[in-house]
């Protein structure tokens, strides 16, 4: 490419420019260069990288996708297809889709199938199943939940080797399989009646995927992400439906105001909204969508639930989820993996008849002294059968049987006006999801299991954490945690190992190996000159009547040079103007004159035997004037000796240099040769932007912070990062020493020199490790800060390198400026440091040589001219630089230069320090502190008339209560207390005064919207965020005075993974358990009973990023452990009317279905039921042949459960009810009340805010 401009360049700077015509035609007459061939060059450089682009990605597509064989370019099926069947298994072994067993319920007939799944299988390694015979149907018009637990695969092996093996997730490989990430081992797959084997680009184009992580463009707004899906699915849509299109959906995502916002400033559930969005859009027939609602607070989940619900009625929708109440609202039908295989398949109703168990009851005993069995016996007084599940405090729990709901009615109406019971509350819940969920599958078993074993999690904390390492054997033990993440993580990153160690010395190599490709100041070979140089040379020459014989010997000399020529005769003596002889070529084709019309001569004679000879060159090629005196030369002599055969050659061969030069130029090199040090540069900057990687990473995903919270200080943190680090510093260090011993670099090879350029290593990664960890809280993505390390390393050191040599020079006057800048360069920029240590060890090295064979003789009063150079204290302003003792602090020491490195090194660790005090982040919460108050003093008071914004009775007693607290004495009872938290970002309120305490012995939830402050108000409580005003006491200490103290006492799992992939389960709970102090004897069984207590001891062995989502969850509890309720005024009613089995009626001697006429019927009564005698129910919607109804308690009208359960049963012979269940309001319920109520007022305060800016 720098050919290719080069050429244009100097095409352009001669008037000639660059087009068709001159596209093969060099620079320079005598150069073989043309753009021709650079252009060539390129286009087979493009198809041979198009080529490696379509092998690589056919044959390793990565993770994803499915790959073909290395010979597939030698196949024939590739071009031209196959006509071999694709292998199934033979007839007795598929199974019947339709086939109905007790687990699978009978599927509907009346719909049409978006997905047929017939057998499908997937292995890995040929013995390892992670789905296994699957078949299943997905409708149109319905929504189908595909559940699984976590490592629903199951893992098969001939020889039964251990569990913790590979085992993939069976429902997110069945839904990889769908989509093309992956091929079916066995089977197949119909999705909208194209086959996944075979027709998979039909498939796509009819299909809406929603992965389970965002895959968004950061640059392109909603509206455009809409627009590229769209155009990709429907390619033949117009201009006009494609706008309209993008309108509707953005409409019904509700994301009219950030149509235009790009997504990377969308929040987390907005993003997820779009991904839904992306989709649906497009008229996708078939939606999968894995995990839709993942981080979505309750109320914008609920918005995603109204919006599939009305979407499937022109799809089919396939959708997974770890949210029961998901699958129980949204799943027309619900199918449930474990080990591989379809568990059951079922409407949510007929699953949790199968394996749920019905009703759970809860009672609150009126005081603490009143016996369970006291209040069992009443409960069996009706219902014989009832089971106590547990009994907690004053809250007992029985189970109640589906088939005893008639006995519902007196047992509840009693509990509700007999006050002399000793109860004071009761409640009554119907079976959920998770509890079919979990008796599904061998987690089931493992659970039951876990149970019979006894593991009491109180019991296990008090065995295994409170016996800890103190003092000095803690710290230790966390630096050697700490050490050994680190080790594991290098051995697991190949790529950033090799950029360690492998890269640097490699780059170091080519370096030097190019340096030497570079001719050099030497005795340079001979160049014979002639025209043959060029291609087709011409000449063109004038010449008198009295030169004609004159000229005829010229003419030979250029036939003998087999050159043409064109010869011009008659003008006068002295009249021609040299300046104007090709003129004419010039206006006719200016390419010839630049390239061929190279020499030219004028031969004149005044008639008296004095002939003159004018030998005219083009300056635009190299050696012409030579060349056209030799013609001249040659042709002269052959006239004026009558010679036929003689021709003259000129030859340029430059004298050999003299020892004094050869001396002065080996000093000159060694002062102006810093290309090696270009390279070292280089090579550093690599292994620089390596060790940032690590840092950035576990400071974004807070694993950092969460070590943090587990006891490690600051200090220890950056040690054990240090010390791992260095020894990779000093291992490349080691290896790039050993480039300049094996390519013998004169300067560094030599002697004493490779101990000192590694005293120079040594040094300087005591500054760039702090300085590259400093710089690391810049970047928030690790491979940015890998890259823009590197960048900055390079770009600066080079810099900062050629800004010292140009100011270094005696004549540019700059030397003031050199002595300002070079301790600033020396203290900031630590490989300008290393660089000049490297440059000075070659020139003091080259000056010593040249010097030490004369010291005797500069103590001489008059030493010889020659070696006066070598005397400094003689020498004036021309001596050699060069110092015997290599540390001196003067030029060309390197003693000043290590005192810089060790300055940076000091200066680094400081900032580092000030980073981990928080200094700027105080200093910024001042200033906006001080801000606050000078604005809130001056900006006027606003009256919003009859706004109310008062809180709860029970939230004004608790804060009231809370205030009065003594930490120090009410700290024994409550391990937390929060009194009157703030928190403040410049003029936005992110908590606002919140208080309230935890005792010991409790759970407490906290519930918000997205952005209601639970993050900030957690932040602040782990010390992750700064407190703008209140005060935070875990076990008597305080969060702002005694952080690290309190935050020992903490387990925290935080909101997302803070994980390192590359570890395994069990190398990660090892870690934390050193870092808290856990003694090694007692670590592994730790391990062993946090696995089997949390049930992922299964995967205890695998790598993290190998683990499915719940199971991550899970190793973050796991991480962490390593440390009033009152019933709504409503009801929630949940009926499902019989299918009515097809009715056939004789009409005209044929039959006819009369099944959605009866089911109509049969629906319309029902809702006239509910109606008439529940006034205030609400009909929330209908799925198929089930109603969901909200009853509401209002003052005029109240209802009780008892009364509703009597009402239903009297009423279900006569109206079909196949089945029915009634649960009373739930905390979620409430909490969307509350976030309805919250934008409501934000509505209003928005309203209230534009009239009186009004």
């Amino acid at each position: 490419m720098a050919f290719g401009i080069y050429i244009i360049t100097m095409k352009e700077s001669r008037g000639v420019g660059m087009d068709w015509k001159h596209l093969n035609m060099p620079a320079v007459a005598n150069d073989r260069l043309t753009l021709l061939i650079i252009v060539s060059i390129k286009l087979i450089n493009s198809c041979i990288y198009l080529l490696i682009t379509w092998y690589m990605t056919q044959a390793f597509p990565g993770k994803y996708g499915v790959s073909l064989p290395w010979y597939f370019p030698f196949t024939k099926s590739y071009w031209f297809g196959s006509n071999e069947p694709y292998h199934v298994q033979d007839a007795t072994q598929l199974k019947n889709v339709n086939e109905v067993n007790d687990v699978i319920e009978r599927e509907p007939k009346h719909l049409k199938t978006g997905i047929k799944i017939q057998n499908m299988s997937k292995t890995y390694n040929g013995n390892t199943f992670s789905v296994s015979n699957l078949n299943l149907n997905i409708y149109q018009k319905q929504i189908t939940a595909l559940l699984g637990h976590n490592g629903a695969g199951k893992l098969k092996k001939v020889d039964e080797i251990k569990l913790n093996s590979y085992i993939c997730l069976g429902k997110t490989t069945t839904i990889s399989i769908l989509t093309g990430l992956f091929k079916p081992t066995g089977g197949t797959a119909f999705v909208n009646g194209f086959d996944i084997r075979t027709n998979m680009d039909n498939v796509r184009a009819s299909l809406g995927i929603c992965p389970q992580f965002n895959i968004l463009f950061d640059e392109l707004t909603v509206e455009e992400h809409l627009k590229f899906y769209c155009k990709l699915k429907r390619k033949d849509m117009s201009s006009t439906k494609l706008k309209n299109e993008i309108e509707t959906m953005i409409e019904k995502l509700d994301l009219i105001d950030k149509r235009n916002v790009q997504s990377c400033n969308l929040s987390g559930g907005m993003k997820r909204k779009l991904s839904v969005g992306i989709a649906l859009i497009g008229d996708s027939k078939v939606v999968i969508l894995d995990e839709p609602t993942s981080g979505m607070d309750v109320s914008a989940r609920r918005f995603i639930w109204d919006l599939l619900l009305v979407e499937k009625k022109y799809r089919s929708i396939l959708i997974s989820t770890h949210f029961m109440e998901e699958a129980d609202i949204l799943g027309d039908r619900i199918a449930i993996m474990a080990d591989g295989k379809l568990q059951c398949c079922g409407s949510p109703l007929f699953l949790k008849r199968k394996f749920g168990a019905g009703y759970h009851l809860t009672i609150a005993k009126s005081g603490p002294e009143i016996k369970t069995e006291e209040v069992t016996n009443i409960v069996q007084q009706y219902i014989s059968d009832a089971r106590l599940e547990s009994s907690a405090g004053i809250e007992v729990t029985y189970s109640l049987s589906d088939d005893d709901t008639k006995l519902f009615e007196p047992l509840l109406q009693r509990l509700e006006d007999d006050h002399k019971l000793p109860i004071s509350n009761y409640g009554i819940s119907v079976t959920t999801m998770e509890e079919v969920f979990l008796k599904v599958g061998e987690y089931a078993k493992n659970k039951i299991e876990s149970i019979t074993h006894s593991i009491n999690p109180k019991e296990y904390v008090q065995n295994h954490l409170n016996v800890k390492n103190q003092g000095c054997l803690l710290l230790f033990q966390q630096l050697y945690a700490l050490i050994s993440k680190k080790i594991l993580y290098s051995m697991r990153s190949p790529f950033l190992t090799m950029s360690q160690l492998t890269i640097p010395f490699f780059v170091l190599n080519m370096t030097m190996l190019s340096l030497r490709a570079i001719p050099r100041l030497k005795e340079s070979p001979r160049l014979h000159m002639s025209l043959s140089q060029f291609d087709t040379p011409f000449v063109k020459y004038y010449y008198d009547t009295n030169s004609r014989q004159l000229a005829d010997k010229y003419e030979k000399v250029l036939e003998d040079n087999i050159i043409a020529t064109n010869r011009i005769q008659g003008f006068e003596y002295g009249t021609i103007n040299p300046l104007i002889i090709g003129l004419d070529i010039v206006k006719t084709d200016i390419t010839t004159y630049n390239y061929d019309f190279m020499v030219s001569s004028v031969i004149s004679s005044d008639g008296m035997g004095n002939h003159t000879i004018l030998a005219l060159f083009n300056n635009q090629a190299y050696h012409t004037p030579s060349i056209s005196l030799k013609l001249v030369d040659e042709a002269y002599i052959r006239y004026k000796y009558n010679l036929t055969d003689i021709s003259v050659t000129v030859t340029n061969h430059p004298l050999p240099m003299t020892a004094t030069e050869n001396r002065m130029f080996s000093v000159l090199s060694a002062q102006t040769q810093f290309e090696v040090m270009q390279g070292l540069i280089l090579a550093l900057s690599f292994l620089a932007g390596s060790f940032a990687v690590l840092a950035v990473k576990e400071r974004i995903t807070k694993g950092k912070h969460l070590q943090r919270l587990s006891g490690v200080r600051a200090s220890v943190f950056w040690l054990s990062y240090f010390i791992t680090d260095y020894t990779i510093y000093l291992v490349s260090s080691f290896l790039m020493v050993l480039a300049f011993i094996i390519h013998n670099e004169e300067g560094l090879s030599n002697e004493n020199q490779p101990f000192y350029l590694s005293v120079g290593f040594i040094i300087h990664g005591l500054a760039i490790l702090p300085c590259v960890y400093a710089l690391s809280f810049v970047f928030t993505t690790p491979s940015t800060a890998y890259a823009r390390l590197c960048l900055y390393v390079l770009v600066i050191g080079v810099a900062t390198f050629i800004t010292d040599q140009i100011t270094s020079v005696k004549e540019l006057g700059l030397l003031d400026k050199n002595r300002i800048l070079k301790p600033i360069f020396g203290l900031f920029v630590p490989v300008y440091d290393l660089g000049k240590i490297g440059k000075n060890l070659i020139t003091n090295f080259e000056g010593n040589r040249i010097c030490q064979k004369y010291s005797n003789a500069c103590e001489m009063d008059s030493p010889p001219e020659q070696i006066l150079a070598c005397c400094k204290e003689k020498c004036g302003n021309n001596c050699i630089p060069f110092e015997k003792n290599y540390f001196s602090l003067d030029e060309p020491g390197i003693g000043i230069y290590a005192l810089y490195l060790l300055a940076s090194s000091l200066f680094y660790i400081i900032i580092l320090a000030l980073i981990e005090m928080n200094l700027t982040r105080t200093l910024e919460n001042w200033i906006n502190y001080v801000k606050f108050k000078f604005t809130y003093v001056l900006k006027p008071k606003k009256n919003f008339g009859n706004q109310i914004d008062f809180p709860d009775n029970d939230v004004v007693a608790e804060n009231q209560r809370i205030i009065k607290l003594d930490p120090t004495k009410d700290g024994q009872i409550n391990s937390l207390i929060v009194r009157n938290l703030k928190k403040k970002y410049g003029d936005f309120v992110a908590v606002d005064g919140i208080s309230y305490c935890v005792e010991k012995g409790e759970c407490f939830g906290m519930l918000g919207v997205n952005g209601a402050g639970k993050t900030t108000t957690f932040k602040m409580i782990t010390g992750d965020e700064s407190i703008t005003s209140g005060e935070i006491f875990v076990n008597r200490l305080s969060i702002k005075k005694n952080l690290r103290e309190a935050q020992q006492e903490m387990g925290y799992c935080p909101q997302f993974d803070a994980m390192l992939d590359d570890l395994t389960g069990r190398e990660t709970l090892t870690m934390y358990s050193r870092l808290r102090g856990i003694k090694e004897s007692d670590i592994e069984s730790q391990i062993e009973e946090l696995s089997h207590l949390l049930y992922f001891e299964m995967h205890v062995d695998k790598l993290v990023k190998e683990y499915s989502g719940g199971n991550k969850r899970k190793l973050s509890t796991a991480i962490s452990i390593t440390i009033e309720n009152k019933f709504g005024n409503g009801y929630t009613l949940l009926i499902r009317v019989s299918p009515s089995e097809e009715v056939a009626t004789l009409d005209g001697g044929s039959i006819r279905k009369a099944t959605k006429d009866g089911l109509r019927q049969n629906l319309e009564s029902v809702q006239q039921f509910v109606q008439e005698k529940f006034p205030s129910s609400i009909l929330k919607a209908i799925h198929n042949n089930l109603l969901h109804y909200t009853i509401e308690n209002t003052i005029n009208w109240q209802v009780k459960c008892s009364q509703i359960f009597g009402a239903i049963e009297k009423a279900r012979a006569n109206l079909q009810i196949e089945d029915y269940s009634v649960c009373q309001t739930n905390l979620e319920q409430i909490f969307l009340s509350f976030a309805r109520q919250q934008r409501e007022e934000e509505k209003l305060n928005n309203q209230q805010n534009h009239i009186i800016n009004s």
